[in-house]
């Protein structure tokens, strides 16, 4: 009988992958304003990256679009990666809306994204966070802010300016959510003061650090003056209800 050397087997050594990371092109003042911008008007997969990379940008507004992608985003793969960036970036600020999804969302893996975000949070805070209890959830009209949500990201800036304003009429996570984010980080300055104006009329107390933050840094003064006229409307109304 023949005898067949047996042969070796052949062992394929495949090349590592490099983890894939965004390029930034030319025209961006810095990477965190890149990101931003990838988190807003990008493919789920680019945002998913942005998502993940901005809890390495310790910035109010960092946190504030994190707030707005935490609640508003279409993909729960980002809703999750927003959460989990921003209890790694561990601004009490975000605390209020980390726990208003961890108690509300539908889906139980953004929830519980949401609760261990906040009480990291709370865990290396060193008083303790006070959380409103409040949620605002399903409001009349709600049908008609996907549209509203989607003017934000993609109109230019007449259509942000009139969307901004009529946000004003929703009091729910979801306009806070997007006002915070356009008060603190739309590139034009007559939509970051209707922000400002709009979150006054909500009265919502989960902006009113966004909008301390507005009135001392924003380079506008009619921003500056705005957000400062905002936080007196909820202080002011805080106050009356808690008497």
């Amino acid at each position: 009988m023949p005898y067949f050397e047996p042969i070796a087997p052949i062992i394929v050594v495949e090349p590592q992958r490099q983890p894939r990371t965004l390029e930034q092109p030319s025209g961006f003042t810095s990477r965190e304003q890149f990101l931003i911008d990838v988190v807003r008007h990008r493919a789920t997969a680019d945002r998913l990256l942005a998502a993940q990379e901005l809890a390495e940008h310790e910035q109010i507004t960092s946190v504030a679009v994190l707030i707005d992608t935490l609640i508003n985003d279409c993909s729960a793969e980002v809703r999750i990666a927003a959460a989990q960036s921003l209890g790694k970036i561990g601004m009490p600020v975000a605390y209020e809306a980390l726990m208003r999804v961890a108690e509300s969302d539908t889906d139980d893996e953004i929830k519980n994204a949401a609760q261990e975000a906040a009480m990291y949070i709370q865990g290396k805070t060193r008083s303790k966070i006070e959380f409103s209890g409040k949620n605002y959830g399903l409001i009349h009209g709600a049908q008609k802010l996907p549209d509203y949500l989607e003017n934000l990201i993609f109109g230019k800036s007449e259509i942000r300016l009139q969307t901004v304003r009529k946000l004003a009429q929703y009091k729910s996570n979801r306009s806070v959510g997007a006002l915070i984010n356009c008060l603190i980080n739309d590139s034009d300055q007559d939509v970051r003061k209707a922000a400002a104006e709009s979150l006054a009329e909500i009265g919502d107390e989960m902006a009113m650090p966004f909008l301390e933050a507005a009135r001392v840094n924003d380079l506008e003064k009619v921003v500056r003056k705005a957000a400062d006229k905002a936080v007196y409307k909820i202080g002011q109304e805080s106050n009356s209800t808690s008497l």
